[in-house]
């Protein structure tokens, strides 16, 4: 596993590459201090797990990073990492194709069972929010499912240490075609309908009618509202 840390502050990008390090479970690990420099290391080296801060000092940064740094590794999971955790702004990385927000104001045992959530498939969001955005949705538009009584969400998993016990997508939703679960995989990981095509050996058109026929059977609207629904439900979707 290649895991890339993209921090201006030298400081903080070395305590976690240090923290990651000492776990034994990141492989190697690069840092980056810019994000024109990101993407000259991403292209010699096929990252599995990007770590970005989203306010970097100088740019490409925030939501033009994240496009840049998909079409560079298509496949890699990228996870920001921000002082600045509001939920307007984790939607933003969510539209953008992030997998994954954690605030760096979490502890380090907090940090690491959150990456540990996204190393397993699963998707790491800000318990506030998670409840900013079930309070935007009418209720009658989310399925019952995800908010069932006492079901515990991904980042309560990772507060309590159980984020080893992710459920599957398809236990989940029996009613998903094995077809359409792999379509949902590939789109709450950020890939485009051409790149999921290309992945499924499938038309770009067919990518298209399955991700609208798993909207509807979800209740959803769009990817972020898929992304925000596994999270909630503490999914993986590999």
């Amino acid at each position: 596993m290649h895991t890339l840390i993209v921090d201006d502050h030298l400081l903080f990008s070395a305590g976690l590459r240090m923290l990651l390090q000492a776990t034994g479970s990141w492989g190697e690990v690069d840092c980056a201090a810019s994000g024109a420099q990101a993407l000259q290391q991403a292209v010699t080296r096929p990252y599995d797990l990007v770590l970005l801060d989203w306010h970097l000092g100088r740019e490409p940064s925030g939501v033009a990073l994240i496009g840049q740094l998909q079409q560079v590794l298509p496949q890699t999971r990228v996870v920001i990492v921000s002082g600045e955790a509001g939920p307007d702004l984790v939607r933003r990385a969510i539209d953008a194709g992030a997998v994954g927000f954690v605030p760096k104001e979490a502890s380090p045992e907090a940090m690491i069972q959150a990456l540990d959530i996204v190393a397993c498939g699963g998707i790491f969001l800000p318990e506030a929010a998670l409840a900013a955005h079930a309070a935007r949705l009418p209720q009658a538009s989310l399925p019952s499912r995800a908010f069932a009584p006492g079901a515990p969400s991904s980042a309560a998993k990772a507060r309590s240490g159980s984020g080893a016990a992710l459920t599957e997508i398809g236990a989940a939703f029996p009613d998903l075609t094995t077809r359409h679960v792999q379509v949902l995989g590939h789109i709450v990981r950020g890939l485009s309908n051409k790149e999921i095509a290309r992945d499924l050996g499938i038309a770009d058109g067919t990518v298209k009618q399955h991700a609208n026929a798993i909207y509807k059977e979800l209740g959803l609207q769009n990817r972020t509202e898929a992304v925000y629904l596994l999270a909630r439900m503490g999914l993986r979707f590999r």
